[in-house]
């Protein structure tokens, strides 16, 4: 049996499993999100430009991945990694915001993954799930604004248009800047 390298982000609840060496440092040229109502949840394919898998982004790792792999998994949030383990993990920045929508306050987890090759946001209602989002809209890196797409929750059912369209014109804005 191969050994694949999973790393683990505790405070997001995500996983990363990769197919091909990160010591390599390959990159994403393009995402594919599977649909959240056929796998219950969010889940992202990472392709390289060859077209091979080079891994796969579980986000609600702790309901999706065995738990087996998570504890084995690489803590990405450990200060003391070795330096070449730090080189190869996805590059991102994580930026957390609150915006109003109907007088609730709605938690945007702003992500930029290099490796993944998309700029994603998700908004999350603590009055729905605290640690999980209502929905997510995700830029491809390169990608104009009319390919950007929305993923919505698949235990959340419908989603408010109101709601979602405040929420597209939200990551526009701070996508594009416009």
């Amino acid at each position: 049996m191969a050994n694949l390298k999973v790393t683990y982000d505790a405070s997001a609840d995500a996983a990363y499993v990769y197919f091909t060496d990160p010591a390599t440092e390959p990159r994403s040229v393009y995402m594919y999100p599977c649909a959240p109502g056929e796998v219950g949840g969010m889940i992202n394919l990472d392709f390289q430009a060859d077209g091979r898998v080079l891994g796969v982004e579980v986000l609600a790792a702790r309901s999706k991945v065995p738990e087996f792999l998570l504890d084995g998994a690489e803590r990405i949030e450990n200060p003391a990694r070795p330096a070449r383990v730090e080189a190869a993990r996805p590059a991102r920045t994580v930026i957390g915001a609150k915006e109003t929508f109907d007088g609730r306050e709605i938690e945007l987890i702003d992500v930029d993954s290099v490796t993944a090759g998309a700029r994603r946001i998700e908004f999350r209602d603590p009055a729905w799930r605290e640690t999980e989002p209502v929905l997510i809209v995700l830029l491809p890196r390169g990608s104009s604004w009319a390919e950007a797409r929305v993923t919505i929750h698949p235990h959340r059912g419908t989603v408010p248009v109101a709601f979602l369209t405040w929420a597209t014109e939200i990551a526009k804005q701070r996508m594009t800047g416009k």
